[in-house]
């Protein structure tokens, strides 16, 4: 694994200012996920948010959640050397009593010896939106998203999305 490993490090020796001045090479294009997002899952008329991103802005920090795909996180600078990284790939939901609890993105750019991870909490709004992003614990973030898909009292129940023979 030692050859594989070393072909990935890049010798930073001066600072890179032709991504600056590229439109054409978007800063995305630096992330690399480690693995390739779950397959869409969870109640179906939330399956409308996939392709699409939302972003929220704090401080010098843009977060951008693309539901069913990934959290991103890139700084807003115009250092040479940003920060841009994943917080998360999509997972899973987590389940709690019976009703779709939150979107986990895990396995996110490293963090120590751990991956970054985030949950994404979904409540009711008027509109679809990133409305609130924190870390509650190191590497461990939470975003809120607001969406008119969820202000139905059953949208994230679980017992409607399982097929007819599941639920006998």
């Amino acid at each position: 694994g030692l050859c594989a490993s070393a072909g990935k490090m890049k010798v930073v020796e001066e600072p890179n200012t032709f991504g600056l001045n590229n439109p054409f090479l978007p800063q995305t294009n630096r992330l690399q996920p480690k693995v390739s997002p779950s397959a869409i899952s969870g109640p179906a008329h939330l399956f409308r948010l996939a392709g699409k991103c939302f972003s929220f802005v704090e401080s010098t920090y843009k977060y951008e959640f693309c539901p069913f795909h990934n959290v991103t996180q890139h700084e807003q600078t115009f250092r040479w050397n940003a920060y841009s990284g994943i917080l998360g790939i999509w997972h899973e939901w987590e389940i709690d009593n019976n009703t779709f609890a939150g979107m986990w993105m895990r396995e996110g750019d490293s963090c120590e010896t751990k991956s970054r991870q985030t949950k994404v909490h979904l409540v009711c709004g008027k509109s679809n939106k990133l409305a609130y992003v924190s870390e509650p614990s190191t590497c461990v973030y939470s975003l809120t998203f607001e969406t008119p898909l969820v202000c139905h009292p059953h949208s994230l129940l679980v017992y409607p999305t399982l097929t007819e023979a599941l639920q006998r």
